[in-house]
């Protein structure tokens, strides 16, 4: 597993670059596991051992994602995120770990960020401003080019741009950050998985991994796996819904409907036959009445055109028998109060059998 560090707070004020990221890195979207969202900055470790900022949390978090199934199904990273620094730099200036919190292993932290042994990056926007965002993150970016090391760069300059009034400049994100715009190497990121944390029901649970997975979005975990329910572990390692998630292709998916309610995402996905993809589809109901609701589409109202019909796989019920259905056909599902019934629609080819059921 790789150890890697994210950084949440820096102020950026670097020189003007015009020289893309281009590190061959992160052709799918990343996984890991992030610590802000569930520990923020607890750095209050007498009263709260095992849940401040410090080795033993992430030492703790590496070992559960090996032996409990995360590192198998794909979560690579684990990510320090704020309040792990010292107050004051050391000797020469540099920035270094709590040598409280951080003691076992303050030899991994070491003069900058490449020589620490860094796989991922996270640069934040705080405390700086909008002209020095503009140029500072792509300088970032430039420089960790030149370093040689492949690092993950995940930057926060969409948010930034979108609300301060600005048009997002996705060339300059996707040219200069791995997180930021949706494509290989570059990935759109709406933030953390919440599963198994605190605010989410089972069913809201679902709806989350099902959009991130439409999204091609980085599957970032922020929360406590050593008090993981069965059924969130289950969706958070779900593997039909990860390989959406993770499919080469890397076409953002969309909202392509709705009503009452009811919302129908689709993504393009592979295999392609001819000039037609196969689909995930995911069917999300915001409705509180209580009682599953009935949704009935027509596969052609919502872009699914192959000829020859497609495989329809239930990929959170393992136990449903798939269903083979044309353009014309209907697709029909009863969706849980704020829930998601998610499909993967596999296009089927006459010329390969292998495709067939």
């Amino acid at each position: 597993m790789r150890m890697m560090l994210s950084i949440w707070l820096v102020t950026l004020g670097f020189l003007a670059t015009t020289s893309a990221l281009d590190n061959g890195l992160a052709l799918t979207p990343p996984m890991g596991w992030l610590s802000w969202e569930r520990y923020r900055c607890i750095t209050d470790c007498v009263n709260f051992p095992d849940e401040c900022i410090s080795e033993n949390l992430f030492f703790r978090t590496a070992k559960l994602m090996a032996t409990e199934g995360y590192l198998e199904a794909g979560y690579e990273y684990i990510i320090i995120d704020d309040c792990w620094l010292s107050k004051e730099r050391d000797s020469e200036g540099r920035l270094q770990p709590d040598p409280d919190r951080f003691q076992v292993e303050l030899k991994l932290f070491q003069i900058m960020y490449i020589q620490w042994g860094v796989d991922y990056i996270k640069v934040d926007g705080c405390n700086s401003n909008l002209e020095d965002m503009n140029t500072g993150y792509a300088e970032f970016g430039s420089y960790l080019n030149k370093t040689g090391r492949p690092i993950v760069y995940s930057c926060s300059l969409p948010f930034y741009q979108e609300i301060s009034g600005m048009k997002v400049n996705y060339e300059l994100v996707k040219n200069s950050c791995n997180c930021g715009a949706t494509g290989p190497g570059h990935w759109n990121d709406p933030d953390m998985l919440l599963i198994g944390n605190y605010g989410l029901s089972y069913d809201q649970s679902k709806i989350q991994m099902a959009i991130w997975a439409i999204l091609a979005s980085p599957l970032i975990m922020s929360t406590e796996l050593r008090d993981m329910k069965r059924e969130y572990k289950d969706i958070l390692q779900n593997k039909g819904v990860i390989a959406v998630n993770q499919d080469p292709l890397g076409i953002q998916g969309k909202k392509i409907y709705s009503k009452d309610d009811v919302q129908i995402w689709t993504r393009p996905v592979s295999p392609k036959v001819g000039d037609e993809y196969s689909y995930a589809v995911a069917i999300v109901s915001w409705r509180t009445d209580g009682y599953p609701y009935p949704v009935s589409v027509a596969l052609q109202d919502i872009g699914l055109n192959n000829t020859n019909g497609y495989v329809f796989e239930d990929l959170y019920d393992s136990q449903a028998t798939p269903q083979m259905l044309s353009p014309d056909s209907e697709l029909n599902a009863r969706v849980n109060p704020t829930g998601v019934v998610f499909f993967r629609a596999t296009a089927l080819d006459t010329s390969n059998p292998q495709l067939h059921l």
